[in-house]
C-alpha cells in the first residue's frame, strides 16, 4: 500500500489507477456521542476529499477504477453522506 500525504492535496486524475480505495475520516462531527454536527463539523468534511479523489479517478478512467470505496466510520456516517454527496 503506498501513501500519498495530505488528502486535501492528492488528485485521484494525477495519480495511479488501483482497484480499491480506503479511507477513514474524523467521526466526532458524525458520532451519536458527540455534538452531531454532520459536515458541518469541519473534520467530517475530510470525507469529501476522498469522494472528490474517487470521481476524478473514475473520470480519468472512463469509469474502470476505482472498482471499490471502503469508508470505516461510525454508522450514522452513512445518513450524514446521503444529505451532502
Amino acid at each position: 500500500m503506498k501513501h500519498l500525504g495530505d488528502i486535501t492535496k492528492i488528485h485521484g486524475d494525477k495519480i495511479d489507477p488501483v482497484d480499491c480505495i480506503t479511507f477513514g475520516s474524523p467521526c466526532q462531527g458524525l458520532s451519536m456521542a458527540g455534538k452531531r454536527l454532520g459536515f458541518d463539523d469541519n473534520r467530517s468534511v475530510l470525507f469529501l476529499d476522498a469522494a472528490r479523489i474517487i470521481k476524478e479517478m473514475r473520470t480519468a478512467t472512463n469509469g474502470m477504477y476505482p472498482t471499490f470505496a471502503v469508508w470505516e466510520n461510525v454508522q450514522i456516517g452513512r445518513a450524514s453522506c446521503r444529505e451532502r454527496v
